[in-house]
């Protein structure tokens, strides 16, 4: 769901996001994923 305070400026932005993961794998070329909040994952419990 969009924010209601969101605009459609945002709505491409996030479309533009979406379509890098669709992306083929290219080890030369890979996609980070930058999260917001500053913690490192040491263990990962799953």
């Amino acid at each position: 769901m969009i924010p209601p305070e969101q605009n459609p400026a945002f709505v491409a932005a996030m479309e533009d996001i979406l379509d890098v993961y669709q992306r083929p794998y290219d080890d030369k070329k890979p996609v980070v994923n930058m999260d917001e909040h500053p913690v490192q994952l040491v263990k990962d419990d799953a």
